[in-house]
């Protein structure tokens, strides 16, 4: 779990339950709407059913996101379904997404779903990705 709140929440340092708590927080606070991304498996632990991401809408900017937490997940479609899933969910267009420019599968997913590349810098130095329709 502990590598999931880490990549979750894109910090190289063990992440703690508060702080991660306070994270999510803020995700879900004021006109942002988050939802938590599930994967069906047989678990170590004998559960079929954990946490393993986050996708989200913030209104006022129609900006969309998705985040897989778990390594060992990503390149196996999850984050694929979810923006297929998020995209019908959220009618509002133009929609946009704030991309870090190493992120390479990020960019050919949103790119494979009509995503283009705004060659604009986000508040938090990630790349702007813009869908018209």
């Amino acid at each position: 779990e502990a590598q999931i709140k880490s990549n979750v929440n894109q910090t190289p340092a063990e992440m703690t339950w508060p702080r991660h708590m306070a994270w999510w927080r803020s995700v879900c606070a004021g006109e942002r709407r988050a939802w938590m991304v599930y994967y069906n498996d047989l678990g170590s632990d004998g559960s079929q059913r954990r946490a393993i991401g986050v996708a989200s809408f913030h209104v006022p900017e129609r900006e969309i996101g998705l985040l897989i937490g778990e390594r060992d997940l990503w390149g196996k479609g999850f984050a694929g379904e979810v923006l297929w899933q998020l995209l019908a969910l959220v009618s509002e267009r133009p929609l946009f997404a704030l991309i870090h420019a190493e992120n390479t599968r990020s960019q050919k997913l949103f790119a494979s779903r009509g995503f283009e590349n705004t060659a604009k810098i986000g508040r938090y130095g990630q790349e702007v990705w813009r869908l018209e329709k």
